[in-house]
């Protein structure tokens, strides 16, 4: 290995001081490369819903990883709460373990961006056990500067969309008002929601508690899912077979937190069969109040397993206070329309039964 202290000091000028770009993070991936002894390195982060892939640009064998692989992997290294060693099968990843353990072809680690966990650092062999340790414990002490640089790099195209997703958060009635479709403008909040909280997934259901029944289901796309994930979630949504955690929900009007919703009884096995397979880990439900009218469910997800400490759950509450005086306000405001349109038609009917008997 090259001398580790001039390694980190390399990556870290290039971290702090260039000018952020893709071919920064490839250089990166190369001092990595180098560093450690791989045979390949490569940076992932995901844009646009999509993992992107920066690899070290020297001449070798390329990752060959869907975005289905990557996906998959992402959640098992963000679960695994360390590095985690694979291998491949052609471009099937098998043989999942903690890093710790022994010595595998293909070496990934998460790079933490503002609290999310969908960055990567990617490595392939091979090496012995004692090379094995020693990568291990660069990679720990590179993770710093690597989390720097790419957060540099995805921060100077996240700005104005966090700005847009801040300003729906902030206006969250007025854009439910002016909204011609309902569904758009909550997938628009509940990326705004999944933003100022930090989970993967946040969800809103809304209910109508005349008809005793939910209405529709919006749902934010994370970053590192792609649509799979979401277009089931959308797909399960039954009005007539509500899941019985939102039915709670509503009779109770008290929030539900499942630290770990792959084991919780409180969910349906089914339902616990897709958590295990997508990989979610802790859910957190709470009901959109307004006085004591149930407007809905907020529902968010997250891979990485949560304890719900109490400011935690009070920022969820609060949000959820916030999302349900929107809900009113776009419910008042329909009704307030609807009437509207209907004194309309009385007074023109009315009016046009006082033409036909003065004609």
């Amino acid at each position: 290995m090259k001398q580790e202290l001039d390694v980190l000091e390399e990556l870290a000028h290039l971290a702090l001081t260039k000018p952020v770009s893709g071919q920064a993070i490839q250089e990166a991936a190369r001092i990595v490369r180098r560093a450690t002894g791989a045979t390949r390195a490569a940076i992932v982060y995901v844009a646009d819903q999509q993992f992107l892939m920066r690899d070290d640009g020297e001449e070798g064998t390329e990752f060959e990883l869907s975005q289905g692989g990557l996906a998959v992997l992402q959640r098992c290294v963000v679960q695994t709460d360390g590095p985690l060693g694979f291998r491949l099968e052609g471009r099937r990843i098998e043989e999942f373990a903690p890093a710790e353990t022994e010595p595998r072809e293909f070496l990934a680690f998460a790079i933490p961006f503002s609290g999310a966990f969908a960055e990567m650092c990617i490595l392939r062999g091979p090496w012995d056990k004692k090379d094995w340790e020693t990568m291990l414990r660069f990679a720990g002490r590179a993770l710093p500067s690597l989390a720097v640089l790419v957060g540099r790099f995805l921060d100077a195209g996240r700005v104005e969309r966090q700005r847009n997703q801040l300003a729906a958060l902030g206006n969250a009635g007025q854009v439910l008002i002016n909204s011609q479709d309902l569904r758009d403008a909550l997938r628009n909040l509940t990326a705004a929601l999944a933003e100022t909280t930090g989970y993967d997934f946040v969800s809103i259901d809304v209910y109508d508690a005349g008809a005793g029944r939910f209405l529709l289901r919006a749902m934010n796309e994370a970053r590192m899912s792609g649509h799979a994930l979401n277009e089931f979630w959308l797909a399960a949504f039954n009005p007539d077979r509500p899941d019985p955690i939102y039915v709670q929900i509503v009779e109770t009007r008290q929030p539900v937190l499942m630290p770990d919703v792959q084991k919780d009884e409180r969910v349906p096995q089914p339902m616990r069969d897709f958590y295990r397979q997508t990989l979610l880990r802790s859910v957190a439900r709470f009901p959109l109040l307004f006085q004591d009218e149930v407007l809905g469910v907020l529902s968010a997800a997250s891979f990485r397993p949560r304890t719900f400490p109490e400011g935690e759950v009070s920022l969820l509450g609060r949000l959820a206070s916030e999302v349900a005086t929107a809900l009113k306000a776009a419910r008042a405001h329909r009704q307030l329309v609807d009437a509207q349109e209907a004194l309309r038609k009385a007074r023109d009917e009315l009016e046009g039964r006082v033409r036909e008997r003065t004609a």
